[in-house]
């Protein structure tokens, strides 16, 4: 990359008067105006990902809502389920999960975890045995970030892969495992010399001058995630988004590599995504189904998450039933705790889903059988 022209870029960005809190904080996305559950107006914002992506999304006339997921489990062979957000938080397994999980088992349901993590497969199997969840209650984990490395592995480069080409990169890591992981693929990092934009995390600019010293508050650190996008956009760089989540599971605004993605577009970059709700990491999942288990017919196929715009109209994209827990990023909206097992009122959760031009089909309170 040119670094003497991100002086000359970042003054234009400053001129130009765009906000960082346009994608620092859901700016970006469809904003619809409301009476909010306490009866006061408001306004939410609804991530374009949600609108559809392969096709015309009807939204469904109801959701029903069940107690729990034996209401349904024999309506399917299979279920793609969630991690952060329905079965534990990063730290701490929900209540009553790792039972669910086993019961599925003993049913003899297929369950893969599929995850909108950049990290690779590995470290999630770890987490979850160390959560308390036998491996042997799912047969596969896919992360968004395994399917990543795997395209950008691959020699020569297929699909969506085949658009990132070069010998260097810039990368907006998460600041923990980025050396290693770009290292197994065998790509350096290079900010002044990038081809290509991959966008795995926003804690750290990895090998870039200001990467030992970028601040710990997170607008300030984002602000130079700009100039560099901005000059990145400038000379037609493609970013490569590892991970599409919006906002962390913990409902928190901090941002995740989605909000990065959004933000290049909206300057007029090309980004791809890969994970939740776009149609690679859905493949994949359901090539396992079909060559492993016979599983060919995506309606024997529930998916069970707790984002509206990632998990949901993923779902419906691929023709697929799914199940919305309630307790998890969308708690604070429904005005209940996250993951505490307990769920909103009728009346809350009706004007929650009046946001939406689509319905999961089922909704729980709480990921228990």
């Amino acid at each position: 990359m040119r670094s003497g022209l991100l002086g000359i870029y970042a003054l234009v960005f400053v001129i130009s008067g765009l906000s960082l809190n346009a994608w620092l904080y859901p700016h970006l996305m469809l904003k619809e105006s409301h009476t909010g559950l306490n009866g006061k107006a408001r306004s939410r914002w609804i991530a374009p990902s949600s609108r559809p992506l392969r096709g015309v999304s009807v939204r469904c006339s109801v959701a029903k809502r069940v107690n729990g997921v034996s209401s349904f489990v024999d309506n399917y062979d299979a279920f793609l389920v969630d991690q952060f957000g329905v079965l534990h938080d990063g730290k701490t397994a929900y209540s009553d999960t790792i039972e669910c999980m086993k019961k599925l088992r003993d049913k003899g349901k297929v369950v893969i975890l599929l995850s909108n993590s950049s990290k690779q497969r590995k470290g999630s199997v770890d987490r979850m045995i160390k959560l308390g969840f036998p491996q042997s209650t799912f047969s596969h984990l896919i992360t968004s970030g395994d399917l990543c490395w795997e395209g950008l592995s691959a020699k020569p480069r297929k699909g969506i892969f085949s658009n990132f080409l070069g010998e260097s990169l810039l990368v907006f890591g998460n600041g923990d495992d980025d050396k290693d992981y770009l290292k197994d693929i065998g790509i350096p990092s290079s900010p002044e010399k990038s081809h290509y934009i991959l966008a795995r995390g926003t804690f750290t600019l990895l090998d870039s001058p200001e990467g030992s010293s970028l601040p710990d508050n997170a607008e300030q650190r984002l602000e130079v995630y700009q100039r560099y996008m901005h000059t990145s956009a400038h000379l037609g760089l493609k970013m490569l988004v590892s991970n599409p989540d919006l906002v962390r599971p913990d409902g928190k605004d901090s941002p995740m590599p989605g909000r990065l993605g959004e933000y290049y577009q909206s300057i007029g970059g090309e980004v791809t995504y890969v994970g939740k709700p776009y149609p690679l990491i859905y493949d994949h999942a359901l090539s396992i189904l079909r060559e492993e288990f016979s599983i060919t017919d995506p309606k024997r196929v529930c998916a069970i998450g707790d984002v509206m715009y990632t998990d949901i109209i993923g779902a419906k994209e691929n023709n697929m039933d799914s199940a919305l827990v309630l307790d998890g990023v969308h708690a604070d909206d429904l005005e209940i705790q996250q993951g505490a097992g307990k769920g909103p009122e009728d009346s809350k959760l009706e004007m929650f889903f009046k946001n939406y031009n689509y319905l999961p089909t089922f909704a729980i309170d709480h990921f228990k059988w």
